[in-house]
């Protein structure tokens, strides 16, 4: 929805509305528009996403190299990627944790 609001101008948006709701209902007059998504607060993590994230954090670097060699392996995309460093791999385990968190609760 979020992205079909965006497509046109909000003036645009008013014009249809109003156009709309003027064959209608002669009193009615729409000011401003606008699309908010609700907002879904985390309700902190169920036992079982507890349990894979703290297995994540006792990965050792061996292990997240396994866990990409896919990546890696690829006959023409191991070409372009360098060798990851400790810091890049502390980083993809952290968007790993919210990915796991955001998807399983």
């Amino acid at each position: 929805a979020e992205e079909l609001f965006q497509q046109s101008t909000e003036q645009e948006w008013l014009d249809v509305l109003r156009e709309f709701i003027g064959e209608g209902e002669s009193l009615v007059w729409v000011h401003a528009l606008s699309f908010k998504k609700p907002k879904i607060e985390p309700t902190g993590m169920s036992v079982l996403t507890a349990s894979v994230a703290s297995r994540m954090e006792s990965w050792t670097e061996e292990d997240w190299q396994h866990v990409l060699k896919d990546v890696y392996q690829h006959p023409r995309g191991v070409k372009y990627l360098a060798q990851l460093t400790a810091e890049e791999l502390k980083e993809i385990e952290a968007n790993a944790k919210k990915i796991l968190a955001s998807e399983m609760g």
